[in-house]
């Protein structure tokens, strides 16, 4: 797209070389070198105003009506109310080697840093990372908002949503990408780290980072992924395994995660000594337009907690712009947590 002061450039040149003839303007040469010189500075001001080559700007907002038969508040009755999921203006650049992410979360009415960091290309499929990043442990909690199919992640997936600052080193080996990060861990600067490692296998084609059918193509797509997460400052059992699965098959899409944490329950709180598993399936009954989804999830938490959500997703403009329709109900065996939670979801990705 032609910049303003690049248009107005033009509209100069053309007014100049109109009107020059009937004002008696000269006709030496004189005149034109002059004119050529003015051209080329207004051409050469245009284009020191545009933005450098490689760098681009994104945003994505995410919004939801939602209505609890049990109010997680005890001191409301029902919940019934609008709500923002994500507001996310993104920034990212490269420039050779080397290239750099801001992402910014400002849901909660103030705008907070939560990705910043560069990366290098030092060699071919090899690359170095370093400042404030996502630890990549879990699928489901890698995949940005837009590409979600419900309106919230499975509750492991939201726990691993948290940022910090480290470094990472990645390799593409053929259909194997493999991850490695040092983080600063639950002590900020202190004399702990945490380290985190994952491993993914594209066993066949080449699956997207992106949740349920849609876009996913005629080919069939399978991918594994395993990661470990361990916090040396926890005092008891920091670790955390994880093992995740995607398939994609025309129309249809299965996914499925389980989870193994540690004791420490300063770090893990609920989900400490707990093996929360999840499965989801969905299926496009317009390939353009609409998809259904389910998913079933057992949190193995003390209360014995297991939640069904059935979904209807609307594709305006695929991902990018799409209405989602949720109804879950939370069901368990020793708590008066049961009850039915129906969400209406709009996002907004540009």
């Amino acid at each position: 797209m032609v910049s303003r002061h690049a248009r107005a450039a033009s509209c100069c040149m053309t007014l100049v070389l109109v009107a020059a003839p009937a004002l008696g303007g000269g006709s030496g040469t004189d005149e034109w070198t002059t004119l050529d010189r003015e051209i080329a500075a207004l051409a050469q001001s245009a284009q020191a105003t545009e933005a450098p080559a490689g760098l681009r700007v994104s945003a994505v907002l995410r919004a939801n009506y939602a209505w609890f038969e049990e109010s997680p508040d005890p001191n409301i009755e029902d919940y019934s109310g609008f709500a923002l999921d994500n507001v996310r203006p993104r920034f990212n650049g490269e420039l050779g080697d080397f290239s750099f992410e801001v992402e910014l979360e400002a849901q909660s009415g103030t705008a907070l840093v939560l990705d910043a960091y560069a990366s290098w290309d030092f060699a071919e499929s090899f690359a170095l990372s370093m400042g404030r990043f996502q630890p990549a442990l879990l699928r489901s909690a890698l995949v940005d908002p837009e590409n979600l199919l419900f309106i919230l992640r499975t509750a492991p997936g939201q726990f691993f949503q948290e940022r910090d600052e480290g470094a990472e080193l990645a390799a593409r080996l053929g259909p194997v990408l493999l991850r490695g990060s040092l983080e600063n861990g639950a002590d900020g600067a202190g004399d702990q780290n945490a380290y985190t490692l994952r491993a993914d296998w594209d066993v066949r084609n080449s699956v997207r980072l992106v949740e349920g059918a849609y876009g996913s193509g005629r080919e069939t797509c399978l991918a594994f992924g395993v990661g470990y997460h361990d916090d040396e400052t926890a005092e008891d059992g920091g670790e955390v395994l994880a093992a995740d699965g995607v398939l994609t098959l025309g129309w249809f899409s299965l996914a499925g995660e389980w989870l193994d944490f540690g004791d420490d329950e300063a770090t893990y709180d609920t989900f400490a000594d707990t093996s929360p598993w999840s499965a989801t399936a969905s299926y496009m009954i317009d390939p353009e337009r609409y998809e259904i989804a389910l998913r079933y999830e057992m949190l193995d938490d003390v209360n014995d907690v297991s939640v069904w959500t059935v979904g209807l997703n609307r594709y305006i403009a695929g991902h990018d712009v799409k209405w989602v329709l949720n109804a879950a109900s939370v069901q368990s065996d020793k708590s008066d947590a049961d009850g039915m939670v129906v969400g209406l979801g709009l996002t907004v990705n540009i």
